[in-house]
């Protein structure tokens, strides 16, 4: 005798949890597992100033980071967030060859701004 389909339909949809609960696991600040591209492009996206942060170990006023943040990023660093895939994603987002030799606040408005943009377009 067949299974009935009801059955089906539970299991797709417990899969389709476990998938979400995968993706929160991989959320760069709150997550614990790997740091895969999706994680780091919304991460990036959500949270400009903390990516330029860990790119550069800079605050936004120059200074370096605190050095509490440093375990941060070493954790980042090996769930496989790393400094080349994000600047390259910067670059390649914002269009810049590198990046600008400017006060990294308005770095940080500068990218603001471009995925304010792109989200009223709808293509973020």
């Amino acid at each position: 005798m067949a299974e009935p389909e009801f059955d089906d339909e539970i299991e797709e949809e417990e899969d389709d949890g476990l998938a979400a609960d995968n993706e929160d696991d991989n959320d760069v600040v709150f997550g614990n597992g790997p740091i895969n591209r999706p994680a780091m492009v919304k991460f990036i996206n959500k949270y400009p100033d903390s990516a330029l942060r860990f790119l550069t170990r800079r605050d936004l006023d120059g200074r370096p980071v605190r050095s509490d943040f440093e375990p941060i990023y070493e954790k980042w660093a090996d769930r496989g967030l790393m400094k080349g895939r994000v600047k390259k994603y910067i670059l390649t987002l914002m269009e810049w060859d590198d990046l600008p030799d400017r006060p990294l606040h308005e770095l940080v408005g500068d990218m603001r701004n471009k995925l304010a943009e792109m989200r009223l377009a709808g293509e973020a």
